[in-house]
């Protein structure tokens, strides 16, 4: 019981009693706000009362006894004479009874104080407030004293403004607390000389003045304060704690409201919005002025505030009160209100979902409006759970199908393989009933599985029969068209989707990033293509159709060797809410974030990312797709020296279609590449000439994509075949002549360098170094930096070797490149234990060595000046000491005799 504030009242009630103890009687009306101290009031008046040996009369108003004739004077007459007796005779109702009460009352009064205390008397039964009244007007001349506790817009009744009307009557208002009040409240409560500013401002806020809440807020305040006592560093902030206290007070506190009150505030919960507009009287069956008045009532006793709860849980704790059957009917009702109202359809799908039971055929139709708006907004999860239950309510045979294959595509981005469950529902009939936009809808869950002839068939009905309804334009059929040699090169040919697509579709983001990946595919790395890719990337809108048209762009900067530009915009991608919390999506981006960690030689993002889209779908979810991340973690782990764990990866289920796209392109290349380094060359150049067969036939033989020559070079010049491998690369170098691929020029000039000698093969290396430095690739720079280090050393320059050397054991151990690691380390122990260098056992000095080796390449004296940046005096000075200690006497014989001197390794 919080008596705060109350001071000047009890001494108001306090002398009205010493005065009815004279003989001066009275009457005092107390009003105010609901649960601000009306019942505190009383009971303080009637402990004294008692203690004063009064006789103190006490009753108390339900709504539910309102119409209980009697009532409230039962109650009273308890006490005056044996309970059974007087209720009888009263229940009775006979004009006697209510006359001889009046007269014991005030018998009773001549021979002591007499204390009537009414509570909550606007609940009163109209017979007990008549006798009331009727003993009122006596009072001013008997020791008599009644007190009634009426809520404040109650004051207007005809009987309280009769009562306040006698002479000896008198109103006591009760308020809501003041902060000054509730600093008081906090001190007698909490105690010490705490700063209290924050918590009592909190207080405030939250109960509005309201002395229970208040209270209740500082017994769980109270409480927080007990059990951070007795933890380790338990400090607790300096502001409220709202508990369980709080919610008990704020429920009862809206019990004991008027009629109605429990209604209207449960309204409040389930629209979430004020309920007294058209709405909220629909829902309630209440008229506008009712719901007002128990608004009015709810804001002054604290509970709201502009028309909302203080406290955002209060919502949550009102609606779990309801009978669950009682608020399924209510979500019902309210969205069949906000339906009729024209309100918004996700709104009344709020309420439909709520109820989930629906069968109306506006209700079916409304889910899916607000799943189709869901799925724009990209929020799957909510669109799939509106498009289940339109799906469990519909009775119609040709719209559960069509919500079927709607679900599908919802589940898609979420759950893959639950989607193909529900493609697999629909039979040939159904999938013959669906509307043009219903077909297309379920066609990414095909591709993803694999089921190209279900699209193909779908694509001929579509541009077959005009009979379907929900016809769709050319451009979206044609966008469609365009994207498949794309995704399923093995199926539709590049070039089967090039026809240019009508009207303003063609600026969308989807149609530009169509054609930004299929000119990369069929022509290689494109400034313009990849322009285009970032202009989509640019424009990303998180929804469906905006977040493939992403994936496209992302992975056409990735062909396109923009490795930074790619890994900037996946990073922002994978960092936007909601896209991330789509599983599907998710996986995508992060397996291409995974394939751009790979490209650019960090091993362990690679493998990790890799992992980590695997297990976000697991290997049933990602279909087709799988080759992708699996074969990304694959090359990841092989070029880390984990054989092991790559050698598992093998044994993972893949769908043989897959080979028929391009993920089955990346993993025959990573499962070449496994065999490779785990001593398998001809099972590898059997993948890495697979792989080159498909690209050709798809007509996407870009090196950007895999670059299978260079692969299978490598296997060629581990079967000891340089001359096969050399032209093999010879013919990748024409093949990217006319593009911008500095990662797999790179690749290439080392490899043909290793078909060469030593000092044929120093420029090709210097070259890949170079290319290979502006590339991103650090694992791809450390193998070429190393080549570069071990042919310097051949030609007997030891000292830049050793500094080569040393840079690629960096950027090995950068990459985590193991293997790479341990043979540069090998090397170095090798060197150190063998004799000096072959150069120096011919006698030449390392700048000797650099004058020769381009001499016998061709370069004239002029140009080796230019290139060592030394005067062609001394060039000639070099090469006669070179041709007296090889004892040469032509130019021309000097490659033969260099290659002598200083060997092959």
């Amino acid at each position: 019981m919080v008596l705060v504030e109350l001071d000047e009242e009890i001494v108001h009630l306090l002398e009205m009693f010493r005065s009815a103890r004279c003989g001066r009687g009275g009457i005092a009306l107390v009003t105010g706000p609901l649960a601000t101290g009306k019942t505190a009031l009383l009971h303080v008046l009637a402990e004294r009362a008692e203690a004063s040996g009064a006789l103190l009369l006490r009753a108390s108003g339900a709504p539910a006894e309102r119409t209980l004739p009697y009532g409230i004077v039962g109650q009273l007459l308890a006490r005056v004479e044996p309970a059974e007796q007087g209720a009888n005779r009263v229940a009775a109702g006979s004009p006697g009874d209510v006359g001889r009460m009046c007269a014991a009352l005030l018998r009773s009064a001549a021979r002591r104080s007499v204390v009537v205390c009414v509570d909550d008397a606007q609940h009163a039964d109209a017979e007990s407030l008549e006798l009331l009244t009727r003993l009122a007007r006596r009072a001013v001349s008997a020791r008599l004293l009644i007190v009634v506790a009426v809520g404040a817009e109650h004051t207007a009744a005809p009987w309280c403004a009769e009562l306040t009307r006698l002479p000896h009557a008198r109103t006591v208002r009760v308020r809501p607390l003041t902060r000054h009040g509730i600093t008081r409240l906090v001190r007698e409560r909490l105690g010490g000389s705490r700063d209290v500013g924050t918590l009592t401002a909190e207080i405030h806020r939250l109960s509005g003045g309201n002395p229970w809440l208040a209270g209740a807020l500082l017994e769980d305040r109270r409480a927080a304060e007990r059990l951070a006592a007795g933890a380790p560093g338990g400090d607790l902030p300096a502001g409220a704690v709202v508990g369980d206290s709080y919610r008990q007070a704020l429920l009862a506190c809206l019990r004991r409201g008027e009629p109605y009150t429990a209604e209207v505030v449960r309204c409040l919960a389930l629209l979430d919005e004020c309920p007294s507009s058209e709405i909220g009287q629909a829902v309630l069956d209440l008229p506008g002025d009712v719901i007002a008045r128990r608004l009015s009532e709810l804001h002054r006793a604290g509970v709201l505030v502009a028309g909302v709860f203080r406290h955002p849980g209060s919502r949550d704790w009102v609606l779990a009160e309801i009978d669950p059957g009682e608020r399924a009917h209510l979500h019902l009702r309210a969205a069949r209100a906000l339906h009729d109202a024209g309100r918004d359809v996700a709104e009344v799908a709020r309420h439909l979902a709520a109820n989930g039971n629906v069968e109306a055929p506006w209700a079916v139709r409304a889910l899916r409006l607000a799943a189709e708006r869901a799925l724009g907004e990209g929020r799957t999860r909510r669109a799939a759970r509106l498009l289940a239950l339109a799906h469990r309510s519909s009775a119609d045979e040709g719209e559960k199908a069509g919500l079927k294959a709607a679900l599908a595509h919802a589940e898609w981005q979420e759950d893959p393989a639950r989607a193909l469950t529900h493609v697999n529902e629909l039979g040939p009939a159904e999938r013959r009933g669906l509307s043009a936009r219903q077909a297309l809808a379920a066609a990414p869950c095909l591709l993803w599985f694999g089921d190209t002839g279900g699209v193909s068939d779908l694509l001929t009905a579509l541009e077959g029969d005009g009979s379907r309804t929900g016809a769709v334009p050319a451009p979206e059929l044609g966008l469609l068209r365009k994207w498949l040699p794309s995704l399923w090169p093995g199926v539709y040919r590049l070039g089967d989707g090039t026809a240019d697509l009508a009207g303003p579709d063609r600026t969308s983001p989807e149609v530009i990033a169509a054609e930004a990946l299929h000119a990369v595919l069929s022509r290689g790395p494109d400034s313009a293509a990849a322009a285009g890719a970032e202009q989509v990337l640019q424009r990303f809108r998180q929804h469906d159709a905006s977040a493939g048209s992403a994936a496209a762009a992302l992975i056409t900067l990735v062909y396109s060797d923009r490795l930074p530009e790619a890994a900037r915009w996946c990073d922002r991608l994978l960092g936007t809410d909601p896209l991330t919390a789509v599983s599907t999506w998710r996986g995508v981006f992060t397996a291409i974030r995974a394939e751009i960690a790979l490209r650019g030689g960090d091993l362990r993002a690679a493998a990790e990312q890799g992992r980590a889209a695997l297990a976000g779908l697991g290997e049933a979810g990602w279909g087709v797709a799988v080759g992708v991340p699996l074969a990304t973690v694959l090359h990841a782990h092989t070029a880390r020296g984990e054989l092991e764990a790559a050698g598992e990866l093998l044994g993972t289920r893949v769908p043989a279609t897959m080979f028929r796209t391009p993920a089955g392109l990346h993993y025959l290349e990573a499962r070449g590449l496994h065999y490779l380094a785990a001593g398998r060359p001809e099972a590898a150049l059997a993948d890495f000439c697979a792989c080159g067969d498909l690209m050709r036939e798809w007509g996407m033989d870009s090196p950007a994509v895999v670059p299978w020559r260079t692969a299978c070079a490598s296997a060629l010049l581990a079967l000891r075949l340089r001359e096969d491998a050399r032209l093999l690369l010879e013919e990748q170098l024409e093949v990217i002549e006319a593009t911008s691929a500095p990662r797999v020029r790179g690749v290439t000039l080392r490899l043909l360098a290793a078909t060469r000698d030593a000092a044929c093969g120093l420029p090709l290396l210097q070259e890949a170094v170079a290319v290979l430095e502006t590339s991103g690739d650090r694992l791809e720079l450390g193998r070429a930096v190393a080549a570069l280090g071990h042919a310097h050393r051949r030609l007997g320059d030891a000292g830049t070797a050793k500094a080569m050397s040393r840079r690629a054991v960096h950027l090995a151990t950068e990459c985590e490149a193991a293997p790479l690691r341990r043979a540069l380390q090998q090397h170095r122990r090798a060197v150190r234990g063998s004799a000096a260098p072959a150069g120096s056992r011919a006698g030449l000095s390392a700048a000797q060595q650099r004058v020769a080796v381009l001499a016998a390449q061709g370069y004239t004296n002029g140009e080796i000046s230019q290139r060592l940046y030394i005067t062609v005096s001394t060039v000639e000075q070099h090469l006669t000491q070179v041709y007296r200690k090889l004892s040469v006497r032509r130019r021309v014989d000097l490659s033969a005799k260099l290659r002598s001197a200083v060997g092959h390794g």
